[in-house]
């Protein structure tokens, strides 16, 4: 009896083993899948709202995340900006974006964030980024961490000048935020 118990007891502990292994690996592989959006390069995926007013330009660039969530905030900070009369552009960062984007009166980028880090591909974006004196500047985050707002002053540190307007949109609380978003448009268009 005491050998059998003894086999029953190591196949208990292998078998434990091999799940906390699997949960691990599965925590992990899950982790690094959704925290590499901000590393994903997508394809040009331009769209465009016209405006009212054809003299009045407003651009849009954002990186996606793993959920629809940052497109639900740069859809409707570009309806907001939209119904104030601007023809609004929205498109992903990468290199077939322009690097002179003197034509547009307010340029928004926004990032979605994982754990704490901006987006690499639209930091090497806005770096790039030349001619928008006269533009009013804002960035966005979208995410879920209340208590840091970092990713903002970094990704501003990367543009040339200034930003005039820095955001932070909270995905959970994602009703709110997203009616943030369209009133945040119609001020811009508005100011």
């Amino acid at each position: 009896m005491g050998k059998s118990n003894r086999k029953g007891r190591k196949k208990a502990i292998l078998i434990l083993i091999i799940c906390i292994v699997v949960i691990g690996l599965g925590t992990l592989g899950g982790t690094l899948y959704v925290t590499s959006a901000g590393n994903v390069k997508h394809k040009s995926n331009e769209i465009i709202l016209p405006g009212t007013d054809s003299n009045r330009n407003a651009l849009i660039i954002y990186q996606p995340g793993r959920s629809e969530y940052g497109t639900t905030i740069a859809t409707n900070l570009a309806k907001g900006l939209n119904e104030s009369g601007y023809e609004v552009t929205i498109n992903y960062p990468g290199d077939f974006l322009s690097e002179n984007l003197e034509e547009y009166e307010i340029v928004a980028f926004g990032t979605t964030v994982y754990n704490g880090e901006l987006s690499p591909v639209l930091g090497d974006y806005v770096s790039a980024i030349k001619n928008i004196d006269n533009s009013k500047i804002l960035i966005y985050s979208t995410g879920m961490m209340t208590d840091n707002s970092s990713e903002l002053d970094e990704l501003s540190k990367l543009l040339y000048r200034k930003a005039d307007y820095l955001e932070k949109f909270l995905s959970n609380q994602e009703e709110s935020e997203v009616k943030r978003a369209y009133d945040l448009g119609i001020t811009l268009g508005g100011s």
